[in-house]
């Protein structure tokens, strides 16, 4: 299975491959700020074939590269497809021409969010750009016909205290005492990013194919999140007096109306592979133990 190719390391989950596998397991690109190890690959200009031959002997690539800013997608949704379809679709083409086994990583937005707790079976019905651009690059991959796989994920997060991730912001905040506006209409299912990279790998080692779910044990709302973090902080007596204010995600003003419930059914995943994710209480625990 080794050496991996991953596409971008230089990214937040990207870098959690990179703390999880020995130099000599991966080789790994970096695409406007250059890092030492890492490969320079801007999927706008570059081909496959400029990387270093030993690179392409590589079996397995993972795909993190893309903008993954809604707002930006929304904004400039001819600049954003650059990178996010077309350039992905080229680069993609290039992997399974040389028979390198593409792991791409998609993204809960390509459903409208009127049902939640989707199932792999069920189709794309993108309502935002970001959405659309991520479900263009999945029917590329399906009507290619050869072996890939494709996971779809909902919130990654981390567990470093300052990464400015799911849990970690929400502590800084309820630390500072703010008044933390939260949708209670926004379900999604998070995942810490160390789990991603399990799941990669033992998906990989099980020899698996096409589409996944990955998200966490349970879905959670921005509300309940609030209130899982916020009740943990104040068992330890490290909370400042912080409030919740609830409200819609149609109330933040953004270019386009959000899917709001896109949780995910990860029965398949789960029922394939050997352990359980973290869930979100264990993950705030870790958190707050570094704190």
């Amino acid at each position: 299975m080794y050496p991996l190719l991953l596409f971008s390391g230089s990214s937040f989950v990207g870098r959690h491959f990179r703390s999880a596998l020995r130099d000599d397991q991966l080789f790994w690109t970096f695409c406007q700020k250059p890092e030492a190890g890492g490969l320079p690959f801007d999927v706008r200009k570059h081909r496959l074939a400029d990387l270093p031959a030993a690179a392409l002997k590589a079996r397995h690539a993972i795909v993190l590269l893309g903008d993954t800013s809604l707002e930006r997608c929304a904004a400039q949704p001819e600049v954003t497809r650059e990178t996010n379809v077309e350039g992905l679709i080229r680069l993609l083409h290039d992997l399974l021409e040389h028979q390198i086994f593409p792991v791409f990583f998609s993204t809960d937005n390509v459903f409208d969010g009127h049902q939640g707790n989707y199932r792999e079976v069920d189709p794309a019905t993108p309502v935002i750009e970001y959405g659309r651009q991520k479900a263009a690059v999945e029917q590329f991959l399906s009507e290619s016909g050869k072996p890939h796989l494709l996971l779809r994920l909902s919130k990654i997060y981390g567990l470093r205290p300052g990464d400015g991730t799911l849990i970690t912001g929400l502590v800084d905040q309820i630390q500072k005492g703010e008044v933390v506006r939260s949708a209670a209409d926004q379900i999604y299912s998070p995942i810490w990013a160390g789990d991603v990279v399990q799941v990669v790998l033992g998906l990989l080692e099980i020899g698996a194919q096409g589409i996944y779910h990955v998200g966490g044990p349970a879905a959670y709302s921005r509300s309940t999140t609030f209130d899982e973090v916020a009740a943990q902080l104040q068992k330890r007596g490290m909370g400042s007096g912080a409030s919740q204010q609830l409200c819609s995600i149609d109330d933040f003003g953004l270019r386009e109306t959000r899917p709001k419930d896109t949780s995910l059914n990860t029965s398949k995943l789960w029922n394939q592979l050997p352990w359980q994710p973290l869930s979100l209480p264990q993950a705030v625990e870790k958190v707050l133990e570094q704190i």
